[in-house]
């Protein structure tokens, strides 16, 4: 019994420890699920989180990048803004100063010169403030039909001027949902440009008609064109073609202005051009029934700003390019505002050579050919602007040392430095004065004068430790002539990679010096130098370069007062009597 009573104790003991071990496993195990679960809801979490902030890092990241191009577009939209406006406002002093200043002036021409320009100004004004007026739409449709046709006939004699043949189709009485102020703005811009991107003798239709539950207006002329790449920017704020006419003046506000107006209406804008070809610019508006009775007349247009004018605009028209003297220093203005390039032309002709220019292409070609003495020019041009044309000019031997002065509404130092990294020799900013741009030339052609002294005392026959701060061009003429004494001007040429004539005009321009006279002055101050080393004149005279001893011989008295042979003897007195000092 006591056998059994140990054996059912040790059996109870190992029972409860079997128990005990199961409760704990079991403990254990709920507790080991539970922080299972835990992490696995922490993974979870975290991944969650992971994938919140990655979606917020990209939307941040898109909104950072939404936020620079925001930026970039308000620094374009600010910049041509101030030159939409600095352009007109540089007119306006610049006549307003010569009424004060000059008695003899014609009041009247300039009188009108600043009407022409502030009206201009208020167009601008007027055209962003419509862009910033609160999106209404019109509440009813307002006849077209006769509204059309009388704001095509108020723009006939632009066409007329220009000898276009215009012609205006209107199929019935059309009504639409547009603000008649709207709509007259969109026709006046779209008929205004196709007149004035039209070649002379061009053709215009208008038309109005119903096109489905929508009105159609629609202008196509046979005019410049736009190129397939730029369509899609044409309606974008300040953005002119490139193949538009220099000459005409624009803002490149008209088709934006024209773009808002359409969808503040809830219709659609759409074009079709071909370059040289012409262009057609499509209106489509909502019809709708109209709020008065059916037959009434359309209502007048309001006045048409586009053509209003100011006396004969004789203010910027052509006139004598130059009164100056002939021998005075030739200056190239590249403008591409007609009537600012005008008025530089006659501000500068009583003192300068000029010659003027609308884009950058042609006038590098005039530059490397012509080789002026200072290059005026503004910085926004059509195609390559201002400084893509000084870079050019510095990378042209030709015309490498042509002193440039730029003209720029963009007074911010970011846009000087544009300015310095193209070698731009001095700016001015819009609206300028005329005395300081005329006193910026003079300085700047003073200094050229000055160098071209210093060149023309101090490049021939220099010796090796000095070459290197010479002008590129004179050191490889210079190198030339040491290289052959008895080269000839083709040699030249050749050596420099110009044309005679580019030679001639840039030698010229550095040293005062035709190619013939830097050949003579070379060879003769070689020959100077020779003798001061002890040769005799028959050796200096070969080894500088002449052929001919007698000619030497002249040439040589003539330039020095004395005969070769006695200049080196009198150098060879003066060296025996400076070593005997010594």
């Amino acid at each position: 019994m006591e056998q059994f009573a140990s054996n059912t104790l040790v059996i109870a003991l190992i029972a409860g420890m079997l128990a005990g071990f199961a409760l704990a496993y079991f403990w254990l195990y709920r507790r080991l699920s539970g922080l299972a679960r835990r992490v696995q809801a922490l993974n979870a979490q975290q991944q969650t989180d992971q994938q919140r902030l990655t979606t917020q890092g990209q939307t941040i990241r898109g909104q950072v990048t939404e936020l620079k191009a925001a930026l970039q577009e308000r620094e374009r939209l600010l910049a041509a803004v101030s030159h939409e406006f600095r352009t007109p406002l540089t007119l306006i002093l610049g006549y307003a100063r010569r009424l004060r200043t000059e008695p003899d002036a014609d009041s009247t021409v300039l009188a009108n010169g600043i009407g022409q320009h502030a009206q201009h100004l208020k167009q601008l004004v007027d055209g962003m403030l419509s862009m910033a007026e609160p999106a209404d739409s019109a509440d009813h449709a307002v006849p077209l039909s006769q509204r059309t046709e009388g704001l095509v006939a108020s723009l006939d004699p632009l066409a007329r001027a220009a000898e276009h043949d215009m012609e205006v189709q209107v199929a019935g009485k059309l009504s639409a949902l547009v603000r008649p102020e709207h709509f007259d703005q969109i026709v006046t811009n779209l008929v205004s440009n196709a007149v004035k991107y039209t070649p002379s003798g061009g053709r215009i239709k208008v038309s109005l008609s119903q096109v489905g539950d929508q009105v159609q207006f629609a202008v196509s002329d046979n005019g410049v064109g736009i190129a397939e790449g730029e369509i899609e920017q044409i309606f974008e704020p300040f953005v002119r073609g490139s193949n538009a006419n220099t000459e005409v003046q624009g803002s490149g506000l008209g088709l934006a202005l024209v773009a808002e107006l359409v969808e503040r209406a809830g219709g659609t804008i759409s074009v079709e051009s071909k370059l040289d070809r012409g262009s057609t610019f499509t209106v489509s508006l909502n019809s709708g029934q109209a709020a008065t009775i059916a037959d009434q007349t359309d209502a007048p247009p309001a006045e048409n700003n586009a053509i209003e004018r100011w006396g004969n605009d004789t203010a910027g028209a052509a006139r004598e390019r130059s009164t100056a003297h002939p021998n005075a220093p030739a200056v190239t203005i590249v403008e591409d505002h007609s009537a600012l390039r005008d008025y530089l032309v006659e501000l500068l002709s009583p003192h300068y050579q000029v010659t003027d220019f609308a884009d950058a292409e042609s006038a590098l070609q005039h530059i490397a050919d012509q080789v002026p003495d200072l290059v005026l020019s503004d910085v926004k041009l059509p195609g390559a602007s201002g400084l893509d044309l000084a870079r050019d000019i510095r990378e042209n031997p030709a015309c490498s040392h042509v002193p440039v002065i730029m003209l720029t509404a963009l007074a911010a130092r970011e846009h000087r430095l544009d300015g310095l990294s193209a070698a731009v020799d001095d700016y001015l900013t819009k609206p300028f004065d005329d005395t300081e741009l005329l006193a910026r030339i003079a300085n700047l052609l003073s200094t050229r004068d000055a160098l071209k002294n210093h060149y023309r005392r101090h490049t021939l026959g220099l010796p090796e430790a000095n070459e290197q701060r010479q002008d590129r061009f004179l050191t490889a003429l210079t190198g030339q002539l040491k290289l052959n004494p008895y080269s000839e001007i083709s040699d030249l040429v050749e050596a420099v990679h110009l044309s005679e004539r580019q030679l001639q005009r840039k030698l010229q321009a550095l040293t005062g010096m035709t190619p013939s006279d830097y050949l003579r002055q070379f060879r003769l101050r070689r020959a100077a130098a020779l003798l001061e080393q002890g040769h005799t004149a028959t050796e200096a005279g070969l080894e500088a370069g002449f052929k001919d001893y007698s000619h030497f011989s002249r040439t040589f008295k003539a330039e020095y007062g004395l005969p070769p042979g006695r200049y080196a003897a009198l150098n060879v007195v003066t060296q025996k009597a400076g070593d005997t000092l010594h």
